[in-house]
């Protein structure tokens, strides 16, 4: 929970604003200075107390959620009862190694998958990077090279792969992890790399690294990348298998074709020994 926030000042101003009612209005306005949501502008957000605390019905609050929700001023996980709040990194920055790290804690904390990747991808647009040039902190999904990657075999027979312009800032996020939960979080990384929706690689694998080590990272993509690389092996060892039946193949063919070329001599052969006796 927090003690102090910043609100915009223009926020009922704001065009996605104009059609709200004003309970609607009194509901946006009380998120963005809600004890229930954390730095990340995220959280369980119960309903009932809320609800008390505005003086509205559950219902109504509810209701007036879905509606925030059509006008993209918030999204929500009803699952896992968080909401979170689609500007609050533009208003609420992380310039310090501290602060960074209050947010990874807090990140690492969303139960919802989806919303913690949303959160993922918002807030690396607003984290300050350490220099203005190509860098693991500057690069997108799409420049990253999945296919050129640093192989680590590490013990208890664990293995896994890393984009080599990440290796080093994987090894430093991951030394104090073992081998097992460094292969969650190289796995978990990957897969989310390959969906094509990360805009800072690098914001993403500290997050991970802190769920890590907090207990909370969830191994989503992790899941299908292991699935797409054992779906893979199989495939090798199909066209493995086929290329060794046609090698086989080719070699029963040549040898049909030797008996075919000497059988011939072989039966004149029986027949002159035939002849003779």
């Amino acid at each position: 929970m927090r003690e102090s926030s910043l609100v915009p000042t223009n926020l009922l101003d704001w065009p996605r604003c104009e059609s709200l009612l004003p309970d609607q209005r009194l509901i946006l306005l009380s998120l963005w200075s809600s004890r229930y949501l954390n730095c990340a502008g995220t959280g369980m957000y119960p309903i009932r107390p809320a609800a008390s605390s505005l003086g509205l019905s559950p219902d109504a609050l509810d209701g007036g959620l879905n509606t925030l929700e059509t006008a993209k001023l918030i999204d929500r996980d009803k699952e896992t009862g968080e909401i979170f709040i689609l500007d609050w990194f533009r208003f609420h920055h992380f310039k310090t190694e501290m602060s960074q790290k209050m947010l990874d804690a807090a990140i690492g904390k969303i139960a919802s998958a989806r919303l913690k990747n949303i959160v993922i991808e918002k807030s690396g647009g607003y984290l300050p990077t350490t220099t203005s040039s190509a860098s693991p902190s500057s690069t997108t999904t799409d420049d990253a090279d999945l296919t050129s990657s640093n192989e680590f075999v590490v013990g208890g027979g664990n293995s896994f792969s890393i984009p080599k312009e990440f290796s080093d800032t994987f090894l430093r996020m991951t030394k104090d992890l073992n081998a097992k939960v460094q292969a969650d979080v190289a796995d978990e990384f990957i897969g989310q790399l390959r969906s094509g929706k990360v805009r800072k690689p690098e914001a993403l694998l500290r997050t991970l690294a802190a769920a890590a080590k907090n207990g909370t990272l969830t191994l989503d993509a992790a899941r299908e990348e292991r699935q797409r690389r054992e779906m893979e092996s199989r495939v090798e060892a199909l066209r493995a298998d086929a290329k060794k039946i046609e090698i086989d193949g080719e070699a029963a063919k040549a040898g049909i074709d030797l008996l075919a070329k000497i059988a011939p001599g072989l039966a004149a052969k029986a027949g002159s020994h035939g002849s003779e006796a």
